[in-house]
């Protein structure tokens, strides 16, 4: 699980760090390491939906709501 807020310039940054990580770690489809879970922590939904554009899609994330 990634725990994430976009407020957070440190989380922002190491988004960043992580997600070249993964792809490199989940190059080959037929080999995938791991999966990655976003528990974003930003407190509206406007700021959720910018922190969700800047991720790789292949990351799963738990909704706004919950």
């Amino acid at each position: 699980m990634f725990f994430t807020a976009n407020y957070a310039p440190p989380c922002v940054s190491f988004q960043q760090t992580f997600a070249t990580f993964c792809n490199e770690a989940n190059k080959d489809p037929n080999k995938r390491k791991f999966e990655v879970v976003v528990v974003n922590c930003d407190a509206s939904e406007e700021t959720y939906k910018l922190a969700l554009s800047k991720m790789p899609t292949a990351w799963y994330n738990v909704p706004y709501e919950a």
